[in-house]
């Protein structure tokens, strides 16, 4: 079975899922798949909307953040953050950061700055999925 991830913009106007190397926008009320996003080298696996759905971030198992432009497709901004054992990951809906998981460490990342602002170290199990408050 594929790994979907997926986000419903506010207002469930607008559903967004990852599949293999695109990301794929939809109009929920419709049933109809308004764009497919392909710049994803490698596997999809987690979408957020932010900004009240003007943008759109994705993240792949190569290590690659991108922030689209939900209306265009246009992709916006690209970064590379360099995944080893990432499974989880998630997003601000500020856009203007993002947590992941990597080999028993919490990294959170300034999405403008593109780095690292903040690292947690502990004795985690194995991360599977997380939230921001």
């Amino acid at each position: 079975m594929p790994n979907l991830s997926h986000s419903v913009c506010a207002g469930w106007e607008t559903f967004a899922f990852g599949s293999k190397k695109t990301v794929q926008i939809w109009d929920f009320e419709k049933n109809k798949r308004i764009k497919i996003l392909t710049e994803h080298p490698a596997e999809v696996f987690v979408v957020r909307f932010i900004l009240n759905g003007e943008r759109l971030l994705s993240g792949s198992k190569d290590g690659t953040i991108n922030c689209w432009e939900v209306k265009s497709g246009k992709l916006i901004k690209s970064l590379k953050v360099g995944f080893y054992s990432t499974k989880a990951m998630t997003f601000a809906q500020n856009g203007k950061m993002f947590v992941l998981n990597r080999d028993r460490e919490i990294e959170v990342w300034d999405v403008e700055k593109g780095r690292i602002i903040k690292t947690i170290k502990g004795e985690f199990d194995e991360v599977m999925c997380m939230a921001l408050g």
